[in-house]
């Protein structure tokens, strides 16, 4: 019996893994990394990005650059994606407060006065397999 419950169980949890196929398109360089962060709650997207479910860290390429991420659960996710060209793992500023690096966020929603709420970022993972396409942006 207990066998059978686990068995269960566990095919429970792997039918709910989902895997992520995140597309970034508009890296304009290969300098430096690509700091990527996935976020299941409002609360903390974008700027609190230890609370981010995923971190990732990859190099930059010229153009394009896909990723993915499985063993993710079906929910309500948002991405906020950093071109650090310099390698600091800081998000730089000119001095009128515009950002020196390429970021960009799903959605893909025109950035005003800061980044996009969570609801305006979100998107659903469900299913077995889910897509996002992220544009990066540069000023």
């Amino acid at each position: 019996m207990t066998t059978l419950l686990l068995s269960i169980l566990l095919s429970t949890a792997s039918a709910q893994a989902s895997t992520l196929k995140l597309t970034i398109d508009g890296v304009r360089s290969d300098q430096g990394q690509l700091l990527v962060a996935i976020f299941d709650d409002a609360e903390s997207f974008p700027r609190v990005p230890e609370k981010a479910v995923v971190k990732k860290v990859l190099p930059a390429a010229d153009g394009r650059v896909e990723i993915v991420i499985d063993q993710l659960k079906q929910g309500s996710y948002a991405v906020a994606l950093h071109h650090d060209e310099n390698g600091d793992t800081k998000m730089n500023f000119n001095f009128v407060g515009m950002p020196k690096e390429g970021f960009g966020f799903s959605g893909n929603k025109r950035i005003f006065f800061g980044p996009p709420s969570f609801k305006n970022a979100k998107f659903d993972i469900a299913g077995s397999e889910t897509k996002c396409d992220v544009k990066m942006k540069y000023f």
